[in-house]
């Protein structure tokens, strides 16, 4: 499997088993990634993550989020989580187009975001929801 970026060269899929993956992904299973530096791993990550919000996967609402901005807050975690939230919300405005990310993101948005993000999703959650006990009952 190939997925084709609009600004980056095509990013295989082929080097992770993919279908293991998805299936991890589908039983909202944790998963690791681990290899070398430079070995393209971020570049995986933004290949999966375009898969799953093409729809070829499933009704997915995926982002990537690199928090490494949060590093220069140090000891203050209110500027940490300031950075956290304005980075869920850059990427979430971008990747995903959504509205429910327009406002600003501050520290004390954070829990407002994230309701206002899970809401705009909600007959996808309400799915994913009901499609999760129908498994867990099998």
């Amino acid at each position: 499997m190939v997925v084709h970026h609009a600004d980056r060269a095509a990013v295989p899929l082929d080097r992770i088993d993919l279908s293991e993956v998805l299936e991890l992904v589908r039983d909202e299973r944790y998963f690791v990634l681990h290899a070398p530096r430079q070995t393209g791993k971020t570049s995986m990550l933004l290949a999966l993550r375009d898969l799953l919000n093409s729809g070829e996967a499933g009704e997915y609402r995926c982002a990537y989020i690199n928090v490494e901005s949060a590093q220069t807050a140090r000891e203050d975690v209110g500027r940490a989580m300031g950075a956290i939230a304005s980075q869920i919300a850059r990427e979430a405005r971008y990747t995903l187009a959504d509205p429910a990310t327009s406002a600003p993101a501050t520290p004390t948005a954070l829990p407002a975001f994230r309701r206002a993000w899970c809401s705009a999703a909600c007959a996808t959650c309400a799915t994913t929801a009901s499609t999760r006990a129908r498994r867990r009952r099998r």
